[in-house]
């Protein structure tokens, strides 16, 4: 076997060399892992965030239109100090309650009862006494009343109703949880009524 000898060039410019391959500059796309987590997150974010404002413009919608509803029945009793008009407004707050706590505890309470779940709802520490004590005593008494009495604070009573009012919505939004008495617990609730 013959032995081929290989030649090498005497001359660095003999040398056939191709030039060097810049690799293409990586694309934008498919972005990384990291950057679909991001997007991922991102769009949770903007979806709760999105929701609560929803949330929040609803509360603020339905309160506006009890306050209306509110503010019609206080004329109404302005006008004619009657006990029915008397038993609207009670139903409108017992309405207005069973779209933010749960049926169950609220649509059995009367009397003294329905009065210490609107203080306890008015005030979670139990130092509002404004419907079992204060001008809100009336709605517990209206219903077994022929006619209201001459004493009854109707300015005090739409006073207190406007306060609980636009304090049950607060409440919802900030899920505080309320006790009005020792045996039962109401929250607020998770299924809302559709108004």
């Amino acid at each position: 076997m013959a032995n081929p000898q290989v030649q090498t060039p005497q001359h660095p410019q003999e040398i056939q060399l191709a030039d060097i391959h810049i690799p293409a500059k990586p694309s934008a796309w498919p972005p990384a892992y990291g950057w679909w987590i991001l997007l991922a997150l991102l769009l949770a974010l903007i979806t709760v965030i999105s929701l609560k404002i929803i949330r929040y413009k609803k509360l603020k919608k339905q309160q506006k239109l009890t306050l209306q509803m509110l503010h019609v029945l206080e004329k109404k009793l302005q006008q004619n100090a009657a006990t029915e008009v008397l038993a609207e407004i009670n139903i409108l707050l017992r309405r207005l309650a069973l779209m933010h706590y749960p049926r169950k505890k609220i649509a059995s309470l009367t009397g003294k009862e329905w009065l210490n779940f609107l203080d306890k709802s008015l005030d979670s520490s139990g130092k509002a006494k404004d419907f079992s004590q204060g001008a809100g005593r009336i709605l517990g008494d209206a219903p077994y009343l022929a006619k209201l009495p001459d004493n009854a604070d109707i300015k005090g009573l739409s006073k207190v109703i406007k306060k609980w009012v636009k304090n049950i919505s607060v409440k919802e939004l900030a899920h505080h949880s309320v006790n009005y008495s020792s045996k039962r617990s109401v929250k607020p609730s998770s299924k809302r009524a559709k108004a």
